[in-house]
């Protein structure tokens, strides 16, 4: 890249592969730049997706619900796949993914619930409730930095423990109760 304004006394900007050089202005021996608008990088891993209707059954007996949300609200570099629930990492790298999940528990005598994301390195608990009520309605959340190889994969899961097989996750348009987003970290 090169840009060189004779006329308005503009520094020479040359670049090559990971860096910038500028050049004074040989008449006035000043460089600068100027920057008029933020840059944004529209091809940096970046994803949120919520769960469209309630997913009813899904847990209350141990067993561990991969939830698939299911509308993205954007993907920024396509990294997110709505059908699966899982996020792929482009490159290695440390990425923040954040898991919010709405359900209602287990008819019964629940005892605990907990979502995690399942990473293909380990697995990361989110949040973890014992000592919950039956048929009572929660919001689970939390985040965490996961340290991703080039291909690895990530998926929020939901646990709900202390009964059968009733639990619900919910979902839905207008509230988005649950939701799945991430992000690579500089």
């Amino acid at each position: 890249m090169a840009v060189n304004n004779s006329v308005n006394l503009a520094p020479l900007i040359t670049g090559t592969s990971n860096q910038i050089q500028v050049t004074p202005n040989p008449s006035t021996n000043v460089a600068a730049i100027a920057l008029t608008s933020p840059f944004f990088n529209t091809s940096q891993p970046m994803f949120s997706a919520f769960l469209s209707s309630n997913q009813t059954n899904v847990s209350g007996d141990g067993t561990v619900y991969p939830i698939v949300f299911d509308t993205e609200l954007f993907d920024q570099a396509s990294n997110y796949n709505n059908s699966t629930g899982i996020f792929t990492a482009p490159v290695t790298a440390n990425y923040l993914l954040i898991g919010v999940v709405g359900f209602i528990s287990s008819s019964g005598g629940t005892t605990t619930a907990q979502i995690q994301v399942n990473a293909t390195a380990a697995t990361y608990p989110l949040f973890f409730q014992p000592g919950i009520s039956a048929s009572f309605t929660y919001i689970l959340s939390g985040s965490c930095i996961v340290p991703m190889a080039a291909n690895d994969t990530a998926k929020i899961e939901f646990i709900n423990t202390g009964s059968t097989l009733t639990a619900r996750v919910n979902g839905g348009t207008g509230q988005r109760a649950t939701i799945f987003s991430g992000y690579l970290l500089p």
